[in-house]
């Protein structure tokens, strides 16, 4: 039986603001979980993130691999950031966080991608698209970008 403590957040309090706060929140308390450490928002990686939700929503595309044929380690790169580990986990047609970060932990590789406690920063991306008229209708695109930058005596 599977179990997202994180649930208990959500009737104990108020709603972030900002909807990716509550993917942070509960991504953390599944790492604490598991006995990894707290992942720390990275304004590099929380742009690269939101570019490739809102290219998603904007491009009709649903991908790992972008319309330049960019995978998320080449996205990362090119933004500057310097990476020891890079990965990513995406979802479209979630509405919100709660439901995102469920289809997330019960998807085994996007799982893995937050409990792997070697990853120690994060980014993460919301775009919708209420228009959403494309081949791909998802209206809601979500990106979230993990990363473990690379020592600075290296």
């Amino acid at each position: 039986m599977k179990r997202f403590l994180f649930l208990m957040v959500i009737t104990a309090g108020p709603v972030a603001a900002d909807p990716r706060d509550d993917v942070l929140t509960f991504i953390n308390i599944e790492r604490e979980i598991a006995g990894c450490p707290a992942l720390t928002v990275n304004r590099t990686l929380e742009a690269v993130a939101l570019a490739h939700s809102e290219a998603m929503a904007e491009e009709d595309f649903f991908s790992h691999v972008d319309r330049d044929r960019r995978r998320p380690a080449d996205r990362v790169t090119a933004a500057g950031y310097t990476w020891l580990m890079a990965g990513e986990n995406i979802s479209a047609g979630y509405v919100d966080p709660e439901a995102t970060v469920i289809g997330w932990m019960n998807s085994p590789r996007h799982r893995a991608n937050i409990l792997t406690c070697a990853y120690t920063e994060t980014g993460i991306g919301h775009a919708y698209n209420p228009d959403d008229g494309g081949e791909v209708k998802y209206g809601h695109y979500w990106t979230q970008v993990f990363g473990r930058p690379m020592p600075k005596d290296r």
